[in-house]
């Protein structure tokens, strides 16, 4: 979460902005760009998971390199601006990279994703495993870090470090194979308002770092329909460098509503490199289908604008029932939506409710 006034501060704000700075390379372009309609969309599921969007004046339609909406490397940099208590509060918000400055009858629609772009843009040439003595950190900063100027990210690990097999293997695509190793190790990463991309362990029990409810920001909260989840884990591995022993293992939960006549059959396969032992594929299968029966549901939250929030927050807010009764929500932030510049607008954020 991002610092900033409380829940209930913000609850009092009344005045709602958004500063934008274009930078290329160390050069300040325009300090304040007259932006309007200053939306940002997150969500995990997605690789490269932000998205800024933005319109300037014609006037300001790139003619070349120097221009400051163009996409010849233009970074902006994004300040959530807030009045509060007659006081203007500036609270950074992130660095985006522009990717498509669009002339429309109105002004020129600005897209600009955050700064993982820059790992996309860059593939290795060909795919490859850690090398020997690998591990999570070194095997992150390898992927995301590179000697040459412009083609990676400053990286900051916030995590326990461990040992990586040799026989892991990665295509050429860096970001999905950082995707694919934090999702291995229950770890998460994101581009913070820093310009770094910084990697942290995921709880394993929920810490909720804001609380909302109909008296203190929270609008309204409806349920969206769970994905249909996996009811068969397969699990295959083998020893770190003898790929003549293979263990595999199978766990089925075909009871009650699960059951192939009524649910139907969903399979969910994994590979486990460099396994130890038939109990230890056993117990990652087990893992993952304990992952999956935790998930409760999503929930769709609306509130005024909160530019603390980032995705992977975990939250708490408290809901009335139709009856008369409350409910209570708690859950980690998976998506979201908001104007950073519409104070008449309230910003979506989807929560994944966990059997915590």
């Amino acid at each position: 979460m991002r610092p900033g006034p409380s829940t209930e501060a913000l609850a009092a704000a009344v005045g709602q902005g958004a500063r934008l700075t274009s930078f290329r390379g160390a050069q300040v372009l325009y300090r304040g760009l007259p932006a309007s309609s200053v939306t940002v969309e997150a969500d995990v599921d997605r690789v490269m998971s932000t998205r800024l969007q933005f319109t300037v004046p014609t006037d300001l339609e790139p003619d070349g390199p120097g221009g400051a909406v163009a996409n010849w490397g233009q970074r902006i940099f994004v300040e959530s601006l807030l009045e509060l208590d007659g006081d203007r509060i500036a609270i950074p918000y992130g660095w985006y990279l522009i990717q498509e400055p669009e002339g429309e009858d109105d002004g020129i629609a600005v897209t600009a994703h955050d700064l993982t772009q820059i790992i996309v843009d860059n593939p290795n040439p060909w795919p490859s495993s850690p090398p020997a003595g690998a591990t999570v950190y070194s095997e992150a900063r390898r992927l995301v870090e590179s000697t040459r100027i412009g083609m990676g990210l400053p990286m900051i690990a916030e995590f326990r470090d461990r040992s990586i097999p040799r026989t892991t293997q990665w295509g050429v695509d860096r970001l999905e194979a950082l995707r694919d190793l934090c999702e291995s190790y229950g770890l998460a990463y994101g581009v913070k308002p820093d310009g770094y991309l910084h990697i942290w362990e995921q709880p394993a029990k929920a810490q909720p770092t804001a609380f909302y409810s109909e008296a203190n920001l929270l609008v309204s909260a409806t349920s969206k329909a769970r994905e249909r989840i996996p009811n068969r884990w397969i699990v295959a591995g083998s020893p770190q460098g003898d790929d003549s022993v293979k263990w595999t293992s199978v766990i089925e939960n075909f009871g009650g509503d699960y059951a192939p006549n009524l649910y139907g059959v969903i399979t969910d396969r994994r590979e486990f490199n460099a396994a130890t032992s038939a109990d230890a594929v056993r117990k990652a299968a087990e893992t993952y289908q304990a992952k999956a029966l935790a998930e409760k549901g999503v929930r769709s939250i609306e509130i005024p604008f909160d530019p603390r929030l980032e995705l992977h927050d975990d939250i708490r807010a408290r809901v009335s029932r139709p009856d008369g009764g409350v409910e209570y929500i708690t859950g980690r932030v998976t998506a979201l939506a908001a104007s950073l510049d519409a104070p008449d607008q309230t910003m979506r954020v989807d929560v994944k409710e966990l059997y915590w």
